[in-house]
């Protein structure tokens, strides 16, 4: 059994990492509107860590394929709607909410949190600029599954060449990212 310590120094961890996740998903993404009340927004930032670590679980227990992880997508975009009063759009676009869901599971990884390789990777220009695809697409312009699944494969097609998941490949990348800015 976990002493109340250890359960507390895991609660910080989750929430170190998740606050790198909504920092790297919404600092370019205008996610709220102009003139949002504080409220409403911190009752979405809360419901939306409370849904996300509940989803989380399911990648905590095994692998998931892909088709389940694009339904994990789409509900996380449903569940948004229900704070369209602070969203231009009604609700936060599939590209933001794939690149929140994909860098948390990348943190949780890193760190140990989860095991198995995430089944995507978080997509955004700096990714698709090191993988050197053409045209790059602004993520927090992706509307719907289908652009952002014409993005993953043209970078499964770059994976399967090196023999890397899209993880895994994602992360090198963006490692080599790093370092080339320092």
């Amino acid at each position: 059994m976990q002493s109340e310590v250890q359960i507390e120094k895991e609660k910080f961890s989750r929430n170190a990492l998740w606050g790198g996740s909504i920092r790297s998903s919404f600092q370019r993404s205008k996610v709220y509107k102009k003139y949002t009340k504080d409220k409403p927004k911190k009752e979405f930032k809360n419901g939306l860590r409370s849904y996300v670590f509940e989803m989380v679980k399911q990648y905590e227990k095994g692998i998931i394929d892909e088709e389940t992880h694009l339904r994990n997508i789409r509900s996380l975009k449903k569940w948004t709607r229900k704070y369209a009063a602070i969203f231009d759009e009604g609700d936060m676009r599939y590209g933001i909410c794939q690149k929140l869901l994909n860098v948390f599971l990348k943190e949780l990884w890193c760190a140990g949190k989860i095991t198995h390789v995430p089944p995507h990777l978080p997509v955004d220009r700096l990714i698709q600029e090191k993988l050197k695809l053409k045209p790059v697409v602004n993520w927090t312009q992706i509307d719907s599954e289908e652009e952002y699944m014409k993005i993953i494969e043209r970078i499964k097609v770059i994976a399967n060449e090196t023999g890397l998941s899209l993880a895994e490949l994602e992360l090198l990348a963006y490692n080599d990212l790093v370092e080339e800015r320092t």
